[in-house]
């Protein structure tokens, strides 16, 4: 999802997480919530 970064004051990102893969030989997905404030400069995409 595209536009996740509020770049003010304090750097803050929200955004919804997806995941998939293998775990012990099975396939597992996933999706989640993240919230990340207080870094120094903007993440400009890198995750």
């Amino acid at each position: 999802m595209p536009n996740q970064e509020l770049n003010v004051s304090t750097v803050y990102l929200e955004g919804a997480p997806e995941f998939s893969g293998t775990l012990a030989g099975q396939s597992v997905s996933a999706w989640g919530y993240l919230e990340m404030t207080g870094y120094f400069a903007t993440m400009n995409g890198r995750i």
